[in-house]
């Protein structure tokens, strides 16, 4: 398997004769994993440390430690800021409470090639203007996309015309390879759109109908309705309601629409649609109904690219996405658009190796009444976009999705990144990385499930309800490395309901009777304008081990707050926890007004910091320190992560280093 190299081998150490098993080392671009399972006839509770050594040209340096997944007999770490396409060489060492060396292997692995844009030897051209009786040629295109992806083979790429085609549940029937994959992507500089919605309804005349709804027959369901003003351009997600009598009244869960923050809604009744638009009448709007659950479907299929399209308005039915990507292999979806659908991209099944990168997803479901939204009381609508741009399925059992530098804004929640039911037999080595994310209603990203192997690192996002969930981050190890979040509780469920925003959450989410296993956090920084902010706010949950070395924690109110006492294990050090106007810690009921207290009462941040970190110019979005900072020389090295990474005397605190 590309990326992947198992190894076996035989150690004779402290007198014994030790037969490795399995041991991998699996490349994405910028990261490898390291897995090894625990020596034979060695119980996990006779090994204390699991060193890792990593081949540099200088000779082997130290990188993060092994840890246990979860309770298996497996032990896992990641390599981070590796080259693509490069093999690299890792010692592994299993030592025991007496400091004697169990077992030695060295592994070898591959980083993954940078993904460059196939030519192929043949192609399909396709046209809003063409027709399917065509050859499918430059000058004689074909018109529906159905029609030509039934005739696309290995090294085909079908080509895209400008223009909007309304199709969807669109099914590749064939594979590529490696040498020969299927290509499907926009013309240069064309304006591709994927459109689900119903085209007649667009521009239909809508019979007006009482207190200031507006109806057309419709025999169907769907689960999303989209209008855009035809004077300004602004685009409305609408409500579904249950009952027509909740459009007639503007009530709905014993609330006014207004309570709720409802400029509009609809609903349908398997005849007839029926409307309430934000303000005027529906002569204002393009009305855009889904007719199309998904988009393009790629259902066991392999070798495929996707580039340069846009989706808009799929969502008809239940979990509505733009791609679906099901036990598939080797599928990059780049510069892409999607737009006021349910779902980005779904990931399911036995599916690796997908790229997901460079594309954009934008939604208008930031401004939604968070309680509403989730609460019994209402429609329980979340489920159809409490997903996200990327969002991986309860039951994917893949490896090597990275998902990177895709644009996130005005969705529900940001990214959906670990399976929460059912998980391969080792670990996920995902990635999620440069990624940015806007003004989302809940999570920045989740990683709420199973959790193994998985790197999120410098991503940026700005304005949301709470930053990375680990709700809970099941098994571990999870890294959480050189992110900005900034400006959680500014979504609109912390302004209009009052909920807590936190840069990271622990509480809730499957497996919360058991705990996260081993999160990594390290060179983040994290800040908010909300005046009522903690630093640091943990409510109720349990984990294997948090450690924290080099970030940056800034709260109004409070700095660190723990609702439960005593917490989980929790190695917190060299950070900077800074608070502007209220006290320092609270843990349970037991408060530490200052530093100094938690470093004279507790084990935490004994070379920790309480300073204004002095970013450059906060209210423009500079989160790099100024000269002169206190956060500047104040970090450790962390072998693998900074270690011949860093100016000066001492790692810089925070996401960025120092000029």
């Amino acid at each position: 398997m590309k990326g992947l190299l198992w190894s076996l081998s035989v150690c004779c150490l402290t007198g014994l004769i030790v037969r490795e098993a399995q041991a991998e080392a699996y490349g994405t671009f910028e990261s490898m994993g390291v897995v090894v399972h625990a020596p034979q006839r060695v119980n996990p509770k006779q090994i204390a440390e699991v060193r890792a050594r990593l081949r540099r040209e200088t000779g082997w340096r130290p990188v993060q430690n092994l840890v246990q997944v979860g309770k298996l007999p497996l032990y896992a770490t990641s390599l981070f800021f590796l080259q693509p396409d490069t093999e690299y060489e890792v010692e592994v060492e299993f030592l025991d409470k007496a400091g004697d060396v169990l077992s030695r292997s060295v592994e070898r692995g591959r980083t993954r090639a940078e993904p460059i844009l196939p030519h192929t030897v043949k192609a399909l051209c396709v046209s809003p203007e063409g027709s399917d009786t065509n050859p499918g040629t430059a000058e004689a295109p074909l018109r529906t996309l159905a029609k030509t992806f039934s005739l696309a083979a290995p090294g085909t790429t079908v080509w895209l015309a400008e223009g909007t085609y309304y199709e969807g549940e669109l099914n590749l029937p064939r594979d590529g390879t490696a040498d020969a994959p299927i290509v499907v992507r926009a013309v240069e500089g064309a304006e591709v759109v994927l459109d689900g919605a119903d085209p007649e309804l667009i521009s239909a005349d809508w019979q007006s109908a009482d207190r200031g709804l507006y109806r057309h027959p419709f025999e169907s369901m769907t689960w999303n309705v989209t209008l855009k003003d035809r004077r300004s351009g602004a685009v409305t997600r609408l409500y579904p309601m249950r009952t027509l009598e909740e459009l007639t009244t503007r009530r709905s869960a014993g609330m006014t629409f207004p309570q709720l923050g409802i400029t509009g809604a609809y609903h349908w009744d398997g005849k007839s649609l029926t409307i309430l638009p934000p303000a005027g009448n529906m002569s204002q709007y393009d009305v855009y109904v889904a007719r199309m659950t998904d988009g393009i479907v790629l259902d066991r299929r392999q070798h495929v690219w996707l580039d340069g399209l846009a989706f808009r308005h799929f969502g008809r039915g239940n979990y509505g996405k733009a791609v679906f990507v099901r036990d598939s292999s080797d599928v990059v979806v780049q510069r892409c658009r999607v737009e006021y659908s349910n779902s980005g991209v779904w990931v399911k099944g036995d599916t690796n190796r997908l790229t997901v990168q460079e594309c954009s997803f934008l939604d208008d479901c930031n401004r939604w009444h968070f309680s509403y939204m989730k609460g019994p009381k209402g429609w329980n609508y979340h489920g159809h976009v409490e997903t996200g741009g990327v969002y991986v399925d309860g039951t994917y059992t893949g490896r090597g999705l990275v998902v990177r530098g895709n644009q996130v804004e005005g969705l529900f929640d940001g990214l959906n990144i670990a399976p929460h039911s059912r998980v391969g037999a080792t670990t996920s080595e995902t990635d999620c990385y440069d990624n940015r994310i806007l003004s989302v209603a809940d999570d920045v990203l989740e990683t709420d499930g199973y959790s193994r192997n998985v790197r999120i690192f410098r991503n940026f996002a700005d304005g949301s309800l709470s930053g990375i969930s680990l709700a809970q981050a099941l098994d571990g190890p999870t890294y959480v490395v050189g992110n900005v979040i900034v400006n959680c509780g500014q979504a609109r469920a912390a302004l209009r309901e009052k909920y807590e925003g936190y840069p990271f959450k622990t509480n809730g989410g499957p497996g919360a009777d058991i705990g996260s296993g081993h999160v990594f956090f390290y060179h983040n920084t994290t800040t908010t304008t909300d005046r009522g902010s903690r630093a640091i706010l943990i409510k109720h949950a349990r984990w294997r081990q948090f450690t924290f070395r080099n970030n940056i924690w800034c709260g109004e109110a409070w700095g660190f707050m723990s609702w439960q006492d005593p917490l989980s294990p929790i190695d917190m050090d060299y950070d900077d926890i800074f608070v502007s106007r209220g006290q320092f810690m609270k843990v349970g009921r037991t408060v530490y007004p200052t530093l100094t207290e938690v470093q004279k009462r507790t084990s935490y941040l004994k070379h920790g910091l309480s300073a204004d970190p002095r970013f450059v110019d906060l209210d423009n979005g500079d989160y790099h320190l100024q000269p002169g900072s206190p956060c500047i020389d104040r970090g450790t090295v962390i072998p693998g992560i900074n270690d011949g990474r860093f100016r000066g005397q001492a790692p810089d605190l925070g996401a960025y280093e120092a000029n």
